[in-house]
């Protein structure tokens, strides 16, 4: 399972508006600062503008900016903005090879478990706001020795590292 490129960069996109507390800010230079083409941060900020999480003003002292808070918006409602849930149910009438209607459209095991992972999904993204990344960033740039793994990791919630004891955001997986 993969994160599609709009939502990587929509996400990272998104943020720079998060750490601007309200301040407007040009596509051109979140378009710099990502790496991205102007038309590509445009079609981010379409998607964005269309969901009403983000919202423009053109002329001179024009820009983006969030439409809420940070804290108010959620991870999960950036990315579904970007491209949808992880499982849609119109996807088992694409999936339905040469017939009319999915030969399992009664008693899909492969739909309850897309349903599952959907939610399992959800439920993640929905614990984390745009101010939660923005003050993880943050607290990263602080402590230079934490340094992200790369590969398989799970995440560490910091209140379940003893008292005392250096908190990582990151463990590896075994």
């Amino acid at each position: 399972m993969r994160f599609t490129a709009l939502e990587e960069y929509g996400l990272r996109c998104i943020l720079h508006l998060a750490r601007e507390k309200g301040a407007r800010l040009t596509l051109k230079k979140i378009a710099d600062e990502e790496g991205l083409t102007l038309q590509y941060a445009g079609k981010i900020f379409r998607a964005l503008g269309k969901s009403g999480l983000v919202e423009s003003e053109r002329g001179r002292r024009g820009g983006y900016r969030l439409s809420r808070r940070p804290e108010d918006i959620l991870v999960l409602e950036v990315l579904t903005a970007l491209d949808g849930r992880f499982f849609e149910p119109k996807l088992c009438g694409r999936y339905r090879g040469i017939r009319k209607r999915c030969v399992n459209a009664g008693a899909c095991a492969v739909r309850l478990l897309w349903l599952e992972t959907d939610g399992a999904i959800a439920e993640v993204l929905s614990r984390y706001s745009l101010r939660d990344l923005v003050e993880r960033e943050r607290r990263l740039r602080e402590d230079s020795r934490i340094a992200l793994p790369v590969g398989n990791f799970v995440p560490l919630k910091e209140e379940s590292a003893p008292v005392g004891a250096k908190r990582s955001l990151m463990r590896r997986r075994a």
